[in-house]
């Protein structure tokens, strides 16, 4: 590897190492936003898990979405399962 090549890559990673930890800044503040108050209700309707997968599958805060997603999720473990 020649020396412009060995720059290269590592000026490479440091933008890499750099955008990482940029990042966390902006994803701790995400999370921290989060309304608990609501999805305790929706945990008490629907459960833990179902709010949780819909969670990640939703927008941030778009708790319309949540509550459908869950609604959904419930309605297949019950038909799946019960």
């Amino acid at each position: 590897m020649n020396y412009q090549t060995q720059q290269m890559v590592q000026s490479m990673v440091t933008l890499m190492t750099m955008g990482m930890f940029m990042g966390v800044p902006r994803v701790m503040f995400q999370t921290v936003s989060k309304d608990y108050e609501k999805e305790k209700k929706l945990i008490d309707l629907y459960g833990k898990w179902q709010v949780k997968r819909s969670e990640a599958v939703c927008p941030l805060n778009d708790w319309a979405c949540i509550e459908a997603e869950s609604s959904r999720l419930a309605g297949v473990l019950r038909a799946r399962y019960w």
